[in-house]
């Protein structure tokens, strides 16, 4: 499975493909049934939205406004949002992350941005139970694309559609929050492990 970090570095070069296209876009995924098994058993999440570029935050796109949206679309859907210590304090720390990367392009009246929604988590690999990894990223979305400045709500949803992508995978393995209804979990309580890693305890 790739690192976020390798495929950041892979979308910002597409993105740098997109300024040729101001109407362009690309939709990349890492949502199959292995990345899905992964989602299985969750009881809750936090959310982490990476700080947005300044001059987007100018032009109407805000950290706040995403971090907002995006509890209230999962809230909406049935799966709980942590907070910060919950989510410290949670077996294998489950965090959405959301990362929204713009680049504004001066004198040409648009931004460049690459979105990534993923599911991050404390792995260990079945094969070897000694090998764990920190904030894994286990299940994906990425766009890029390119908007006008005066356009920049269309970013958001953007956002929108990744998270919505990720509430039909985690609904798919987990049915029994469909419809806001919510299992309770007894302290200590594990959460099933999914056919290729095992959540850290």
């Amino acid at each position: 499975m790739q690192s976020i970090q390798t495929k950041l570095t892979v979308m910002l070069m597409l993105a740098g493909l997109v300024l040729t296209c101001p109407a362009g876009f690309q939709a990349f995924s890492y949502d199959g049934s292995l990345t899905r098994e992964t989602l299985r058993g969750l009881q809750g999440i936090e959310v982490l939205v990476e700080n947005i570029a300044p001059e987007a935050e100018r032009d109407g796109l805000t950290r706040r406004q995403v971090q907002t949206d995006v509890e209230l679309r999962l809230r909406r859907a049935g799966i709980r949002v942590l907070s910060d210590e919950e989510g410290h304090t949670t077996p294998g720390r489950p965090c959405l992350y959301i990362n929204v990367h713009t680049s504004k392009r001066d004198g040409r009246g648009f931004y460049a941005y690459h979105v990534t929604v993923a599911l991050n988590q404390d792995v260990r690999l079945a094969r070897d139970l000694a090998m764990e990894s920190l904030g894994t990223t286990t299940w994906s979305v990425s766009t890029v694309g390119s908007v006008g400045e005066a356009r920049t709500r269309e970013v958001r949803e953007t956002v929108h559609d990744g998270v919505d992508e990720f509430i039909n995978a985690y609904l798919a393995e987990n049915p029994e929050q469909a419809g806001g209804e919510r299992r309770s979990q007894a302290p200590g309580d594990r959460i099933p492990e999914a056919s290729i890693i095992q959540q850290m305890q």
